[in-house]
């Protein structure tokens, strides 16, 4: 879901900061995401 990650990070500051493994026991809130209606491309012509 685009955009899944910065909301994280918006919600939980300081977060980033812990790099890339969490400590054991690190609580963060993870926002549930919502559909979205899916976005019809029209189709690209190679030839």
């Amino acid at each position: 879901m685009p955009g899944l990650v910065e909301q994280v990070f918006d919600t939980n500051p300081g977060l980033a900061d812990l790099a890339h493994f969490l400590p054991v026991g690190t609580v963060f809130n993870l926002p549930i995401p919502t559909p979205r209606e899916p976005v019809i491309l029209d189709p690209i012509k190679l030839w």
